[in-house]
């Protein structure tokens, strides 16, 4: 009997190393179908590289081809990490040893998003990652991105420039996790493996703001406005 449970012990451990893998590369498959760039070929025969800010995100996207086209840009992006996150908790949850899925909405959520930024299926050039970081963390707990979203939005708000709110609500994204990790999760290995998954995609979204940063220092960075059209037209492409 116990030469069966050991066995069964096995093959749990060597299946459950198998769905990561999977997990990831579903998930980066996934987050290299860019909407944006989809969309702006199907409706106008042109690539949204090549105009506005030339990032394949749905604010250029607004900007570039309009609400109607921007909003499917965003229901396409937030779709495709849903898609994945879920399929992720579904794979991940399969094993008890782990913790109710969380673990693999994470992890599909990471993947999705560097598949967004570094699309396989258009030459590696994608979004800033902001809009899929944002739906990762809201699948992943709500908790973490209302705190990171409320950032956002005063930084924004207050200074008029997204990419600042950008930048400041995905640093608080590593602490936030760290420190919900902390009280809800009994292996500290797990919640800092989970906090360094938080804090690769916070940083990779900083790198993708590199030249905004640089405009911010110089005092050449584009402010947003509420009023009429000037909200897309004056604002940098953040998403």
């Amino acid at each position: 009997m116990k030469y069966i449970l050991a066995v069964s012990t096995w093959f749990v451990e060597l299946n459950s190393w198998f769905q990561l893998p999977l997990i990831a590369v579903i998930s980066y498959l996934l987050g290299s179908i860019n909407t944006s760039i989809i969309v702006s070929r199907v409706a106008l025969k042109k690539d949204i590289r090549d105009y506005g800010s030339g990032n394949a995100g749905f604010t250029n996207a607004v900007r570039s081809m309009g609400w109607k086209r921007g909003l499917i840009v965003l229901f396409g992006d937030v779709g495709k990490c849903a898609a994945a996150i879920l399929l992720g908790q579904l794979i991940y949850s399969g094993n008890m040893s782990f913790d109710g899925g969380a673990g693999g909405r994470l992890l599909a959520g990471a993947f999705v998003f560097l598949g967004h930024i570094y699309p396989l299926y258009f030459k590696f050039r994608g979004g800033k990652g902001v809009l899929t970081l944002g739906t990762t963390m809201a699948l992943y707990d709500w908790r973490i991105f209302l705190i990171a979203f409320s950032v956002f939005l005063i930084i924004s708000i207050t200074t008029k420039y997204i990419s600042l709110g950008s930048i400041c609500g995905s640093l608080t994204l590593p602490v936030m996790v760290y420190l919900f990790s902390q009280t809800s999760m009994t292996d500290v290995n797990m919640s800092l493996g989970y906090t360094f998954v938080a804090a690769f995609m916070a940083g990779l979204v900083i790198f993708k703001h590199r030249s905004n940063i640089v405009r911010l220092i110089k005092g050449t960075e584009s402010k947003f406005s509420f009023k009429g059209k000037a909200l897309m037209e004056k604002a940098d492409d953040q998403l």
